[in-house]
């Protein structure tokens, strides 16, 4: 009987142990289970942080190619090469101006003004350059100036760069050397009287000036400059993926949405039919109630008043 007795402890005790550690193994498992849930919906939330950033790149991108596919044909319109041409200007513009900004003023340079606007513009640039150390502006801002005051002969945009040009004079000197007078000249005649006047008045301010030199803060904007390029280039690689996407969603999107459209035209319907009900419904028993809430509110007010007069005769009491 004793030693029935001594076995019956010994298996209860090693029963006892088994189950604490099948409960830490269990534990352990359900710790375990955790984490890859967490780890599951961190990553799935990555994933999805992930596609909608390269949406945005793509996105962003989408607008950058068509430009540069304008600029590609305007520059080989004008017998250059665009990557020729974009490299020029990135120069020109000690990479102070992205690609994307080069890449439109010289578009637009080259729709106001004409091809042959295209061997000036590393020289505009130059100019705007200049100008910016002197007046503190932007040189982007400056270089879309200098473009357009030549494109629509506006002597008030080309004093954004602080140059000063007589139109009546400009037009007069160049009509001379074409044996012509200043009313003859065709409008083609008149931008490039303007951009000679503005080529030299720009060679001259750019000498008094001296030479460019880079401060901090252009350093830090060229940084700027680089990371835009690079997000844009970035982009512009995704860019085919967005699209093919795209094209395969856009059907199933356009089918749910057609087929949801009744259901949502349904609901409004009932909407618009329930709801001025309902709304004076809500009026009605605010109204039943404003009753009843004043004169509660007369009453607490009645007491109030009571027990402020009461208390104001006890005082004299119990101050004597």
């Amino acid at each position: 009987m004793a030693a029935e007795a001594k076995l019956a402890i010994v298996v209860g005790a090693n029963v006892k142990d088994a189950e604490e550690k099948l409960g830490k193994l269990g534990g352990s498992f359900q710790s375990l289970g955790k984490v890859a849930a967490g780890l599951a919906v961190g990553a799935a939330a990555g994933i999805g942080a992930l596609a909608v950033g390269i949406g945005k790149l793509a996105l962003d991108a989408s607008k950058v190619e068509q430009v540069r596919t304008s600029f590609e044909r305007l520059a080989a319109d004008a017998g250059k090469s665009a990557e020729t041409m974009l490299a020029s200007l990135r120069d020109a513009s000690h990479g102070l101006v992205s690609d994307l900004d080069l890449m439109q003023t010289a578009n637009e340079a080259m729709l106001l003004i004409g091809a042959d606007v295209a061997d000036k513009l590393p020289m505009f640039f130059q100019i705007a350059q200049a100008s910016a150390k002197a007046t503190g502006q932007d040189v982007g801002f400056l270089f879309d100036s200098l473009v357009k005051g030549i494109g629509r002969a506006s002597p008030m945009i080309l004093d954004n760069l602080g140059l000063t040009i007589d139109l009546s004079e400009t037009y007069d000197a160049f009509a001379a050397t074409l044996g012509k007078t200043a009313q003859e000249l065709t409008k083609a005649e008149q931008q490039q009287a303007l951009m000679n006047a503005v080529m030299e008045a720009g060679q001259g301010f750019m000498e008094r000036l001296g030479d460019v030199q880079l401060s901090a803060a252009d350093r830090v904007k060229q940084l700027g400059v680089e990371f835009q390029n690079t997000k844009d280039a970035i982009g512009a690689a995704f860019l085919p993926v967005v699209e093919q996407l795209a094209g395969v969603a856009l059907p199933g999107i356009q089918t749910a949405m057609q087929a949801l459209l009744p259901h949502i035209q349904t609901f409004a319907t009932w909407l618009g039919q329930n709801l001025p009900g309902a709304i004076q419904t809500v009026i009605g028993a605010f109204q039943s109630l404003w009753a009843p809430i004043q004169t509660i509110a007369t009453f607490i007010s009645a007491c109030t008043c009571s027990a402020l007069v009461s208390s104001w005769a006890v005082l004299p009491i119990v101050a004597a």
